[in-house]
């Protein structure tokens, strides 16, 4: 049922537009823009759809927020759920990057739980099909780790893509997915270094414990160090708020060079 009827009159060569839309696909869901419906063709809004003349657009229309999102999600699942990787977890196997994601999602939902939809999605795309460029296929060496994580992200920003133009989402809200899988403007983008934030606690939580089966201490609490260094204080705080073993809180404490305290 609609809560709220918008209803705007365009006054242009007697053109009147009318727009349902109900509230909850107004909350949070498309970041800093705003539902609009102008006449120009340059500026009229994807999301609502082509306005004509004596056109009433409700979301019966077009696909709502939530179920673009609800789609968008099912669809991120079934592409990381062909993954020949298995990952036990409490006694269970899983494709490897299902449950990436899944904890990706889990680590957002504690971090900033009214993170808007691209944020969302980006988290859930984070890893999405990654075994099909493993890192095998690159040098081992600082170059072509670079070069495997650059091709990484512009892999899943266009499989994202894909998927998020399939499912209905406008031009705008797909390059900003992207945008943030390829971690442009990090440091200077508050939702990309959320999404990092969200990396970062996501590995402490659920994978550096394997790492310190892998390699010495010296390289771990390099490979510390620099996670720390990527996140932001909010990403700190979470970080040392994590139920972690006094081993890896212990090598933690050495990386950051301080000691770690839980907040209260």
């Amino acid at each position: 049922s609609l809560h709220k009827m918008a209803l705007a009159e365009l006054g242009r060569s007697g053109i009147v537009v009318r727009i349902a839309i109900r509230k909850s696909d107004r909350r949070r869901h498309s970041c800093s823009r705003v539902l609009k419906c102008p006449i120009s063709g340059d500026d009229r809004d994807s999301d609502v759809g082509r306005c004509g003349r004596e056109k009433i657009w409700t979301m019966d229309d077009h696909p709502t927020q939530d179920e673009r999102f609800s789609r968008a999600i099912e669809l991120f699942d079934a592409a990381n759920r062909k993954d020949p990787n298995v990952e036990m977890d409490n006694g269970k196997p899983w494709p490897k990057e299902l449950l990436y994601a899944q904890r990706m999602t889990e680590c957002l939902d504690r971090l900033a739980p009214e993170a808007c939809v691209a944020v969302r999605l980006a988290v859930r795309a984070q890893h999405i099909s990654r075994w099909q460029i493993p890192r095998t296929t690159y040098p081992k060496n600082r170059e072509g780790y670079r070069r495997w994580r650059t091709e990484l992200g512009n892999f899943h920003a266009e499989t994202a893509g894909k998927i998020l133009e399939e499912v209905g989402y406008d031009d705008q809200t797909i390059q900003r997915v992207q945008a943030l899988l390829r971690k442009e403007r990090l440091k200077v983008d508050p939702e990309c270094q959320l999404l990092e934030n969200v990396i970062c606690v996501a590995f402490l939580k659920h994978y550096a414990v394997g790492f310190t089966q892998e390699h010495d201490e010296a390289k771990l609490i390099n490979i510390l160090r620099r996670t720390w260094h990527k996140m932001s204080p909010a990403g700190h705080q979470a970080a040392l708020d994590l139920d972690l073993s006094s081993s890896l809180r212990a090598l933690l404490t050495k990386a950051i060079d301080k000691p770690m305290e839980k907040s209260g």
